[in-house]
This record gives C-alpha cells, sequence and structure tokens, in this order.
C-alpha cells in the first residue's frame, strides 16, 4: 500500500507512536516507541525480552499510531520480525540516525555494547491500511 502525502509527510515529520499488539490471551498490549518511517515500512526497535517483540512474533498484526495535538494516524498491517544481521544492524542504524541526539543515546549505547548482547531487534511493519485525521 502506498500512503498519500499527507499521510507521508505526517509519519516523516515525527519519531514517537504508539505500538498495539495482541498476545497470545488475544489482549491487546499498546507501548510508546520510537520508530522511523523510511518512505515504505515503518522501522522500530526494542529488545528480544519485551512483550511487544513476543507478540509480534506470535501475531504478526499490529497497529502504530502517531499523534500531534488532535492530528493523529494509525497504519495498520503485518510485522516482519528481524533478529539477524545485516537487515538488524542496517535497518537499527537508519533508526538511530533518524532520531534526536537526547532520544538516540540507549539505541546507541547498545549498538556500541552489540546488538546481540544487549538482544536489540527490528520490527518492521508495512502498511496495509491508514486511518486518521491529519
Amino acid at each position: 500500500m502506498t500512503l498519500d502525502a499527507d499521510q507521508n509527510a505526517f509519519l516523516a515529520a515525527h519519531r514517537w507512536a504508539l505500538i498495539a499488539t495482541i498476545s497470545p490471551s488475544l489482549r491487546p498490549q499498546v507501548t510508546m516507541v520510537a520508530y522511523y518511517w523510511d518512505g515504505h515500512d515503518i522501522i522500530l526497535s526494542t529488545k528480544r525480552t519485551t512483550t511487544k517483540w513476543a507478540n509480534v512474533v506470535h501475531h504478526r498484526e499490529i497497529c502504530i499510531t502517531v499523534t500531534d495535538g488532535e492530528q493523529c494516524l494509525s497504519v495498520y498491517g503485518l510485522g516482519e520480525a528481524i533478529d539477524t544481521d545485516p537487515d538488524r544492524a542496517r535497518l537499527t542504524d537508519r533508526l538511530l540516525a533518524s532520531l534526536l541526539p537526547e532520544h538516540a543515546a540507549i539505541l546507541a549505547a547498545d549498538i556500541d555494547e552489540g546488538l546481540d548482547a544487549t538482544d536489540r531487534v527490528i520490527v518492521r511493519l508495512t502498511p496495509q491500511r491508514a486511518v486518521g485525521r491529519i
């Protein structure tokens, strides 16, 4: 799916979103995450030990919602769990480069220590549907 120009610009202008995943017991789980929009996919980094990672591995349908005042955009699609290099390293570097320095510190420290050592992984959301008020 291709997002329209307004949706694309809105995602590109922001870095924080809520990700909603589905647990094995079919309960929703929502977490705030930093993300990177590459014009095709939404990229986020997490740790292998998080609930959201386990949920994406178990049930790939996810939603990312970006808000800004009264504007919001929800992007629905399938999450891809990426836990091996070179894709994980390349996407982690892209996400890091998109963040403000004060937001990038934790991710940068994990990169320096090693993605395997810190259990750092990537979730890539390929949009299937987008709805919102922007």
